[in-house]
């Protein structure tokens, strides 16, 4: 009997994040980014710039790491210390950065840096578009087993945000400062992955 039981046991599908959820926030954001925010002035030119792929190479480091911490911390058993290592990466990155911008510069022109344009509007604009992005992300583990959901859905939750952060970076935000994303793009990221965990404690239990 346990032969003839095994004849019919098919190939096992590994565990994996579904990408339509993800897929779906990130458009939802970009489209919230258009009609709402609007698309920054200089149009394409605006990608020859430097300060475009710091900010989103940022963004999209930290989604990637936190997705990845999101998947082990989703699997039970699974070992999540590479993945958390790979969060930090780009957030001590980006804080070196920062660090050899101010020293390059005049203190007089630190607060400038610090303080930017948009200081007053950017974290809140991006913790305001990952409240569209928060949900599907944490929907995107939903056939996982995660043995501590409230950590598995913040890690999608800081996800969710850095995906916010990025279609709103990369359609409008102007800055160039290092330490302005540093801040002020780490700070609207946060409330995500309280978001994040409050979704999972729900959706994420067995």
């Amino acid at each position: 009997m346990i032969d003839a039981l095994a004849l019919d046991f098919g190939p096992v599908r590994s565990a994996r994040l579904q990408p339509r959820p993800i897929f779906l926030g990130v458009t939802l954001a970009s489209a919230a980014v258009i009609l709402f925010w609007g698309i920054r002035p200089g149009g394409v030119e605006a990608f020859e710039s430097t300060a475009i792929w710091i900010r989103c190479g940022y963004t999209l480091g930290l989604a990637a790491g936190a997705l990845w911490l999101g998947l082990c911390l989703a699997r039970p058993g699974a070992g999540h210390r590479a993945a958390l290592a790979a969060v930090l990466v780009p957030l001590v990155a980006l804080a070196a950065a920062a660090t050899v911008g101010l020293a390059a510069e005049p203190p007089s022109q630190w607060l400038h840096d610090v303080l930017g344009r948009s200081w007053m509007t950017c974290s809140a604009s991006i913790a305001l578009l990952s409240m569209l992005t928060a949900p599907l992300v944490v929907l995107s583990a939903r056939r996982l087993a995660p043995v501590r959901p409230d950590l598995a859905g913040a890690a999608l939750g800081v996800a969710a945000g850095a995906l916010a952060a990025t279609a709103y970076g990369l359609l409008h935000c102007a800055e160039s400062s290092p330490v302005f994303i540093l801040l002020w793009y780490t700070l609207g990221m946060a409330p995500a992955a309280a978001m994040g965990a409050a979704f999972g404690r729900k959706w994420l239990r067995w």
